[in-house]
């Protein structure tokens, strides 16, 4: 009886040990990136990543379709991107296990009077995702900052882009 009761102890040690671990290899860089080691998700559940690293980009929601182990996501800036109008941000989304995601949420942060000196309002915003406008929706504004939010159901290259309305 001993020894069953260290063996679950030891178990339960390197679990909190594991979990530890992930949250300090959550890394944020001053390259333009966050990189976030995941040990264990369950299906269905919500992770969140804070991002202060890519411009605009306040956090970015993760949704597991399935129990994920032992992942890596990042969040790049990409000037590589197209973009036929000026942007505010271009950032790739990637995982070492994207196929096991089914939801993906990005929340803008973005400044409302930079918006404004140049000359565009929230009207004039859209998100592009490998290529294609994705919707933006109005979250809230606070303290000076639009919060918007778009849903995509895969990862891949995002294009936050100005075009003056007519």
């Amino acid at each position: 009886m001993q020894k069953d009761m260290s063996i679950v102890t030891i178990f339960f040690a390197v679990l909190f040990i594991l979990s530890v671990v992930g949250s300090i290899l959550s890394m944020e860089s001053l390259t333009g990136q966050t990189v976030k080691q995941i040990s264990y998700l369950n299906k269905g559940k919500m992770l969140r990543i804070l991002v202060k690293n890519v411009p605009e980009v306040e956090f970015v929601d993760l949704v597991a379709e399935e129990s994920i182990k032992l992942d890596e996501v990042k969040v790049l800036s990409d000037d590589a991107l197209p973009s036929l109008n000026p942007y505010l941000s271009k950032f790739t989304i990637s995982s070492t296990q994207p196929e096991k995601y089914d939801r993906v949420i990005v929340t803008f942060r973005i400044s409302e009077n930079e918006l404004l000196d140049k000359g565009f309002d929230e009207e004039d915003l859209r998100l592009y995702h490998d290529g294609k406008q994705i919707p933006l929706t109005f979250y809230k504004f606070s303290g000076g900052y639009l919060y918007l939010n778009a849903e995509t159901s895969k990862m891949g290259g995002f294009v936050l882009v100005t075009v003056k309305s007519s």
